[in-house]
């Protein structure tokens, strides 16, 4: 009976669980330093690369307002670039999200700076090809009080460049230049669907054939 219970417990677990969403590619800690601007009209792209085939299903990256302030409620558009020699190409992904955001009580540029905000959203999964380039830029959307909103910086980048444009929104290769700084971010992929695999689902039926087993021994 306890052996028959465990085999239950494990199908169910396995069934439910399922693999975790994970950073599959990391752009950098943030480090306080400092933030480019990124809000409309302006344009931002860091470009990365994976190392391997992979599928984005969110992100996560750093910035604040400035002047310091509180930043409220922000909208962003991320969109995910081809490369067109060393350059933002034509887009391929964009969407816009709400997310979530945390102020993470960091001071970004020293104690007269701006407010650290920590932020998190999800998209539509998109497929990424290992090895190859592509550019991300995220753009907050509102006008926030007393301020514009920036990207924070970073010193722990992977090899990669930036490029700031300050003409309007998505404008392809539309005077994009190279800055010196990287930006942090971190990208999220994972599951699409919580299907069980077939081990999964053999554990759970025979859970279910013992159940039943069980249940006619308890009947004779």
């Amino acid at each position: 009976m306890k052996l028959i219970g465990a085999v239950i417990f494990a199908g169910v677990m396995l069934a439910v669980g399922g693999a975790q969403a994970a950073v599959i590619y990391n752009g950098g800690a943030p480090d306080q330093g400092g933030q480019i601007y990124s809000q409309s009209p302006a344009d931002t792209a860091m470009s990365f690369s994976l190392s391997g085939n992979d599928t984005v299903t969110g992100l996560n990256w750093w910035g604040g307002c400035f002047p310091a302030t509180t930043c409220g409620s922000s909208t962003f558009e991320i969109t995910i670039y081809s490369d067109s020699s060393g350059l933002p190409g034509s887009i391929l992904d964009t969407a816009a999200v709400g997310g979530s955001q945390t102020a993470t009580g960091l001071l970004i540029g020293g104690s007269s700076g701006w407010d650290e905000y920590a932020y998190s959203g999800t998209i539509s999964p998109f497929a990424l090809t290992g090895g190859t380039q592509y550019w991300l830029q995220i753009q907050e959307l509102n006008a926030e009080p007393n301020g514009t909103w920036g990207w924070e910086t970073t010193s722990t980048a992977p090899a990669g460049v930036q490029l700031e444009s300050t003409t309007s929104p998505n404008s392809v290769n539309g005077g994009f230049g190279s800055l010196p700084q990287d930006l942090a971010f971190e990208l999220i992929g994972g599951p699409t669907s919580t299907v069980p695999e077939p081990l999964t689902l053999s554990l759970f039926g025979a859970g279910l054939v013992g159940a039943a087993v069980l249940r006619r021994k308890k009947k004779a």
